[in-house]
């Protein structure tokens, strides 16, 4: 186990905040300034497939706050979202990456007091790197059933995103 998955792993009250601090603190332990930066041309505007964990350290760094940003404005934008959340549910996040978007909504959920209802977290994402950090990120926060699914979106199958749950 890394020290970045340990770090991740004994983070008591879990955050997206948290999680990214480790991140950085990560790169800044092991790479100098100009390696950081010379890694972000690597991440080719966030859509390279990661096959390094450095890189996904520094995905984490330099795009994390725009994901968090992003998916709080989303969540702002739907109306019906306590009624959502606290009844069963199960979430289907592809393209997933590290599970951030996940991350960031149930810290949303827990800033708005709002319940957390959810079963099952299906997590697709062709990295097989960033899915191990995605089903890290996300078991932290106490979910019991995730699902990795490692293939590109128009590789998944009806039964890689079967659920029982009503949403």
């Amino acid at each position: 186990m890394t020290t970045y998955e340990l770090e991740v792993q004994n983070l008591n009250i879990p955050s997206f905040d948290k999680i990214r601090s480790i991140a950085y603190k990560q790169l800044k332990a092991n790479f100098s300034h100009q390696e950081i930066e010379g890694m972000f041309g690597e991440l080719k505007r966030g859509t390279s497939v990661i096959g390094r964990e450095e890189l996904l350290w520094n995905y984490l760094y330099s795009f994390g706050n725009k994901h968090q940003a992003k998916i709080h404005a989303a969540l702002n934008k739907i109306q019906k979202l306590p009624e959502i959340v606290c009844g069963e549910y199960s979430i289907i996040d592809w393209g997933c990456g590290q599970g951030l978007a996940t991350v960031c909504m149930f810290d949303y959920l827990k800033k708005h007091d709002l319940p957390n209802a959810v079963k099952k977290i299906t997590l697709i994402e062709p990295s097989e790197l960033a899915l191990k950090n995605a089903v890290l990120h996300t078991s932290i926060y106490g979910i019991e059933e995730i699902v990795s699914v490692n293939k590109y979106l128009d590789d998944v199958a009806v039964e890689d995103i079967k659920t029982d749950t009503p949403v």
